[in-house]
């Protein structure tokens, strides 16, 4: 599991002595979704708590959400000791293992001091956006590939220019007063699409939507969308200021 030269103790020690443990910053926060559910089985004795792992300076390295939830009801803290471990193996260990998000990557990454993850966690709580989406943004991109993904999760993730995100987020969100959709993800990828146009006018846009109410429905795909904007965007324009916004569908 860990760097070859470490040493293990296998031993399963148990204790209620929970001011004993130290938490690494950089660990993963209890508003993941399986929380909850890890604490419902663990308090029905539907499962029982696996050991945590902690290094010889009692910090947990593996294992923080189920310690948490021994602390929270009571119960024993089953441990083995790792000596050696760091906090760079809590990123190793998660990010080739299981149940890690983009959120808990970005979190841990942030607390760890990490500028750029610094930036993805404010803007993402500035505006709101899906985590997918803010990434878009950052990147000066339409989509979030998986390389960006990929790099993502190993900490290596750049943001490419913020004010232009900023000015995109911004933009996207001036649509709410007239599109209660304007947050869904299918408007928002499709907002990215038209941006990257040259000559795009949102003001037309909005224009456009408000002369034609509910042409642009809440689509589920953004292909459909960037499509039903193409048609009210271009709506009783000279072909000459007719805009492909479509290109690649």
């Amino acid at each position: 599991m860990f760097k070859k030269g470490k040493e293990q103790t296998q031993l399963i020690h148990f204790t209620k002595d929970y001011e004993m443990f130290k938490i690494i910053k950089e660990n993963r926060n209890k508003d993941n979704p399986n929380y909850k559910q890890l604490k419902k089985s663990i308090q029905t004795k539907q499962i029982k708590s696996a050991a945590i792992i902690i290094n010889e300076r009692m910090q947990i390295i593996d294992g923080q959400h189920r310690f948490w939830i021994c602390q929270e009801l009571g119960l024993e803290v089953p441990y083995t000791i790792e000596v050696g471990a760091t906090e760079q193996d809590v990123r190793l260990l998660n990010t080739a293992g299981k149940n890690w998000s983009m959120y808990d990557h970005m979190t841990a990454y942030a607390n760890a001091g990490l500028a750029e993850y610094e930036k993805v966690k404010t803007f993402l709580n500035t505006y709101g956006f899906s985590i997918n989406e803010t990434l878009a943004m950052l990147r000066k991109r339409t989509r979030t590939n998986g390389p960006v993904v990929t790099q993502f999760k190993q900490g290596l993730f750049k943001v490419a220019d913020l004010s232009h995100a900023e000015k995109t987020a911004e933009t996207i969100l001036s649509f709410e007063p007239i599109y209660q959709a304007a947050r869904r993800r299918s408007f928002v990828f499709a907002m990215l699409d038209c941006l990257m146009v040259e000559g795009f006018d949102p003001e037309r846009l909005k224009r456009k939507m408000k002369l034609q109410p509910n042409k642009i429905k809440a689509y589920v795909s953004w292909e459909e969308c960037l499509l039903a904007i193409q048609k009210v965007y271009n709506y009783n324009e000279t072909k000459e200021r007719k805009l492909r916004l479509a290109d690649d569908l």
